[in-house]
């Protein structure tokens, strides 16, 4: 079977630090059975300065997993370096988000902004809020 990827949204891919980063990943649909590999599909992914949310469309009715900063745990994933895995520590869920083939940046780029960004995010931008 071949899977065509496609950006999620019309929505530009934006970044601002401490305020928002938001754009399109794919994830892996570990929840869905019969996939010898689990598929991936486009997503919107939005990194405030409380939450990183995904969601399936532009439409925020279309929430798929959101996690508070303080509950995120950020893991990689084992078998794929242009994945990462976000982890709910208060009731054990997790997603594994990929960089998309699509974008113009490299796929380990994204992952290492990401990365970059919701480390900040949690550490360095909710030291700010704080203060």
């Amino acid at each position: 079977m071949l899977v065509k990827t496609i950006r999620v949204s019309q929505r530009p891919q934006r970044e601002e630090p401490c305020v928002i980063k938001e754009g399109d990943l794919e994830l892996i649909r570990d929840d869905l059975p019969g996939f010898k590999k689990p598929p991936r599909t486009p997503v919107r992914v939005i990194l405030n300065n409380s939450t990183l949310s995904i969601f399936q469309t532009d439409n925020f009715a279309d929430i798929m997993f959101s996690v508070t900063l303080k509950e995120l745990q950020l893991m990689k994933q084992d078998d794929d370096v242009n994945c990462i895995r976000v982890f709910n520590k208060r009731n054990n869920q997790s997603k594994g988000i990929c960089a998309m083939a699509l974008s113009k940046e490299s796929q380990s780029d994204q992952i290492k902004s990401w990365t970059k960004n919701i480390n900040m995010f949690k550490s360095d931008c909710m030291n700010i809020l704080v203060a």
